[in-house]
């Protein structure tokens, strides 16, 4: 087979693939950023924000209390709240005892954070599913 044959060939495949790949259409995109962790939802908005400008429609589904917030940050998003009844700020000022004693807990107290950290985010994400 020659190289002419092989480049129509080849072409000939192209366009057959073209036309039987369906089209893509702008859709809803939901994000669920974790409660702690703004390092996370940063790189979730921004990839929220490239799905925004590709045409999607980007629900961000996120705790009462920091829907004002989110909304200055991103208006291209439309934001869904629940009523998380504090878990949010628990689980906030877990986080900050973690970090201000990193490396002075005894492994008791650490298993004592970490199974308030569970706890906490338990009934954060019931109350995130339950409404």
């Amino acid at each position: 087979m020659g190289s002419g044959q092989k480049l129509r060939c080849s072409a000939f495949l192209l366009v057959l693939l073209g036309l039987l790949t369906p089209t893509s259409s702008a859709e809803k995109v939901l994000l669920v950023p974790p409660p702690v962790g703004d390092s996370h939802w940063m790189a979730m908005a921004k990839i929220g924000r490239a799905l925004v400008d590709k045409g999607h429609t980007v629900a961000v589904v996120i705790p009462q209390d920091l829907m004002v917030k989110r909304r200055a940050e991103w208006p291209d998003f439309q934001f869904e709240a629940f009523q998380d009844q504090g878990t949010y700020v628990r689980l906030k000022e877990i986080q900050e005892k973690g970090l201000s004693t990193a490396g002075k807990l005894s492994i008791f107290e650490f298993a004592n954070l970490f199974y308030a950290m569970s706890g906490e985010l338990m009934k954060h994400c019931s109350l995130l599913l339950g409404d």
